[in-house]
């Protein structure tokens, strides 16, 4: 049984005969975490791993234990399954065999959207289609998909994925 970290010889003998051998025992040095998204949005998820590094310079992926150090922000399960509650930075910190190691995960909240249409000017009967772009807290953009409603369904309708048809003669808003 290994009882710490170097090499030990170990010698057997038989009938005035000897042979011996080294053993090596390596440790866990560190434990490092790394997580599949660094940067989330509001109500998404990514996982957390963690890697044992021994003093061998062997790795392995080892179950930890998880925790984040603002759970009003990101919360972390057992399982390392990462999610995003609220605008800001978190530090996940995995733990294992008393050595810990880190990761830090921010966390962007939707700041606004925006709609542009292709045509804003139709004839009775033509469609065009409305987009709508979000854009959080960190700057970051995309186009996502949004419920659509008119003011006046009677002059123009939308539908559920964006498409607009002139009913009649008027002015909606989208």
């Amino acid at each position: 049984t290994a009882v710490a970290i170097g090499s030990a010889q170990i010698t057997g003998t038989y009938d005035g005969k000897s042979a011996a051998v080294t053993i090596d025992v390596s440790g866990l040095s560190s434990v490092s975490v790394s997580v599949g998204d660094s940067s989330l949005k509001v109500g998404e998820t990514t996982s957390a791993t963690a890697t044992a590094n021994y003093s061998d310079g062997e790795t392995e992926q080892v179950t930890a234990s998880w925790a984040s150090s603002d759970a009003n922000i990101a919360s972390v399960n057992s399982s390392g399954t990462i999610t995003a509650v609220a605008q800001g930075s978190v530090t996940i910190t995995g733990t294992y065999n008393e050595k810990s190691g880190s990761a830090t995960v921010d966390v962007a909240a939707l700041s606004s959207v925006s709609v542009s249409v292709g045509d804003s000017s139709l004839r009775v009967g033509d469609t065009t289609s409305a987009t709508a772009t979000a854009t959080y807290s960190d700057g970051a953009t995309e186009t996502v998909t949004a419920s659509w409603a008119s003011s006046d369904a009677n002059i123009a309708s939308v539908s559920s994925s964006g498409t607009i048809t002139a009913v009649a003669q008027g002015s909606a808003t989208i």
